[in-house]
């Protein structure tokens, strides 16, 4: 969060709501079926992908968080 407020990048988004984004999702190139798939970060220059399952609520949730009405 420092290093993007230190470049001024937005924190949150406007204008969209969770349930628009959460669908939005599902066109991802790593989505397999119906489960998402997260990229991520283990350190500089290593990733994984994470196929665990993520309940609906708790994505939306975390969606929510970004915006702002």
């Amino acid at each position: 969060i420092g290093l993007i407020k230190a470049y001024h990048m937005p924190l949150t988004v406007s204008g969209l709501d969770a349930d628009s984004i959460y669908e939005e999702m599902f066109h991802d190139k790593k989505t397999t079926g119906k489960r998402l798939v997260f990229a991520l970060l283990d350190g500089i220059g290593n990733s994984h992908l994470s196929k665990d399952h993520i309940d609906e609520a708790i994505i939306k949730d975390c969606i929510k968080e970004i915006l702002v009405d």
